[in-house]
């Protein structure tokens, strides 16, 4: 579930199932989500309307310790534990297309 505490409230924004397990939220940056997928990578969807979220890129990492994230304007930086950093240009264009 996605909470929006704004208004000092626990107001729902969105509560539809994902049919994901074992994923980690690594933070949200410009009305997006960093999902960490462990073994596979980082999706970024777009949550500018909570209620129908999208993905609209996928970074592939190494290893399952992708868990940090930092933002320096358009790039977030993801640490991978032994694997190290990976970059990911979020002014490029959305690599998954929409249905």
């Amino acid at each position: 579930m996605i909470f929006d505490l704004s208004g000092g409230t626990f107001g729902t924004v969105y509560d539809q199932p994902t049919r994901t397990y074992g994923v980690r939220l690594m933070g949200m940056h410009q009305g997006r989500l960093f999902v960490h997928l462990p073994g596979d990578g980082v999706l970024v969807a777009n949550v500018a309307d909570p209620a129908r979220p999208h993905g609209t890129r996928f970074l592939r990492t190494l290893g399952y310790s992708a868990t940090h994230i930092e933002f320096a304007g358009d790039d977030a930086y993801v640490a991978s534990g032994n694997y190290g950093s990976f970059n990911l240009n979020l002014r490029a264009p959305a690599v998954i297309p929409l249905d």
